[in-house]
């Protein structure tokens, strides 16, 4: 009982850290109650909703069933605690006995939603809630579908109590509509866990096998130095640092064709050419030092570009080599370089590329 009673402590915990946090957001200025709230954005809940139950998921897959038959006010468990009274099962209409096995595994009720999702994914019935447990967590799946069918055994569960005390106390809920909510619910779960995911289907029979036929697809874009044209010469810069604060370094490289009287300033930071083109502020810190910047290359012919990190590895690798060595100089001859630094110049001479490799969107 400790167990699950902690487990609930837990998830309460996890809801009132999310209000406290929109009520200080609302105190300081945030959208107050005429204002959309996050609690009112449909993004916002489904990723709260996935925060919860993995968090469930992983005490659940941890902790296992134990506990769970003297936590439910079942008949069957009230009646071994002295409380005399006549039981029957609200799960559906049959004269039985009301029993954790029976409400949430035997029933006419509990066995369709279990048969509709195992049919799905290939498994058989269990003789006990914790076999079907087990078979649920152990079942081999990709990396997709895994997280699904590790949560499934508990959000099944928790539909099937909803569904018991919505009958005993005058309502009524269909079963077609207790296998939506299941499945709108793993549904709600993958897409926290891969947020590029588009297009799924919410047809459990239909998910499982678009899952388990996905292969992802792999986008290349090859990446190298390119030598300066004309009469520019090129200079790629970079820096590095080893924690904030930390250790910090930098990098300036000047390489041309034959001859320069133009310059190229290239980086493998977006938002420090954006500064430097004026297409964004500068942060107020460095704002200073990047105006002054500015008035003296304002007379200057120079040009700035952005270049993917593999086509800036000499600057890089000089940045590092200055944080390692705690060293700060000019290096004017190619055999005074460090070692590597010449490595990645005549990998850069030879047009070697690089190739950044990413997987695509999901996409089917």
């Amino acid at each position: 009982m400790e167990k699950w009673i902690e487990l609930a402590n837990h998830l309460m915990t996890r809801w009132r850290m999310g209000t406290e946090s929109r009520s200080h957001k609302r105190m300081n200025g945030a959208p107050g109650p005429d204002r959309t709230r996050d609690s009112d954005n449909p993004g916002n809940r489904q990723k709260e909703m996935g925060r919860i139950l993995e968090s469930a998921q992983k005490y659940l897959s941890s902790h296992g069933e134990c506990g769970i038959a003297n936590f439910l006010s079942l008949d069957d468990i009230l009646t071994r605690l002295g409380y005399t009274m006549p039981s029957r099962s609200w799960c559906c209409n049959r004269p039985t006995v009301e029993t954790m096995q029976y409400l949430f595994l035997k029933s006419q009720c509990a066995d369709k939603v279990w048969q509709y999702f195992s049919l799905g994914a290939g498994l058989t019935h269990g003789v006990s809630l914790q076999q079907v447990f087990q078979r649920w967590w152990k079942h081999p799946a990709n990396v997709y579908l895994k997280p699904l069918y590790q949560a499934l055994p508990c959000v099944v569960v928790w539909e099937l109590w909803k569904r018991r005390k919505k009958r005993r106390y005058g309502g009524n809920i269909s079963l077609n509509r207790r296998i939506f909510q299941v499945s709108a619910t793993l549904h709600n779960l993958l897409v926290y866990r891969f947020p590029k995911m588009k297009r799924l289907s919410s047809n459990w029979p239909e998910l499982v096998s678009e899952l388990e036929s996905y292969i992802p697809r792999l986008h290349y874009r090859r990446v190298c130095w390119e030598f300066p044209s004309g009469q520019w010469i090129k200079c790629n810069t970079d820096g590095a640092s080893r924690g904030n604060p930390g250790k910090s370094g930098a990098a300036v490289v000047f390489r041309d064709a034959a001859g320069f009287t133009n310059v190229v300033i290239e980086t493998d930071s977006t938002i420090a050419r954006l500064i430097m083109i004026q297409e964004v502020s500068a942060p107020w810190a460095v704002d200073t030092i990047v105006r002054k910047i500015i008035t003296l290359l304002r007379d200057k012919k120079m040009r700035f570009s952005h270049v993917y990190r593999e086509g800036n590895a000499v600057a890089d690798s000089l940045a590092n080599y200055a944080i390692d060595e705690e060293i700060s100089g000019t290096f004017e001859e190619f055999h005074q370089l460090p070692a590597q630094a010449r490595k990645l110049i005549n990998v850069d001479k030879a047009q070697i590329p690089s190739f950044r490799v990413r997987v695509h969107p999901w996409r089917f």
